[in-house]
């Protein structure tokens, strides 16, 4: 089963629909931690984005303070390195976004 995800990424400053393919909690897992080259996630809920979530580096500060940026969604706060951004079913599970990647892209702000 496949599903998409968008890959936000401040050092090309690119919003990119990508492809998933894990479907077990392990797989998962790594996967996002493939796209995000990280260790440590953290999901966050946003604002007007129905079922959506964004996955997080939680040391995303500690690597490189100088590519971040800041979604309009999640007001008042900067993300630091890459970000995956998720759909979920009413399971909690993973699914492909509900918002369309222009809508994604459109709060997406780089910081400089």
């Amino acid at each position: 089963m496949t599903r998409t995800a968008y890959l936000i990424d401040p050092w090309t400053r690119t919003v990119e629909a990508v492809e998933r393919t894990a479907v077990d909690a392990p797989t998962v897992l790594r996967e996002i931690r493939s796209f995000t080259h990280c260790d440590y996630i953290q999901a966050v809920r946003l604002h007007d984005a129905g079922p959506d979530v964004m996955y997080l580096d939680e040391d995303g500060y500690q690597k490189d303070p100088q590519a971040f940026f800041h979604c309009r969604l999640w007001p008042n706060q900067t993300v630091a390195g890459r970000a995956l951004w998720v759909g979920k079913t009413v399971d909690g599970d993973d699914a492909s976004p509900t918002m369309p990647l222009d809508y994604v892209r459109g709060h997406i702000a780089w910081a400089y």
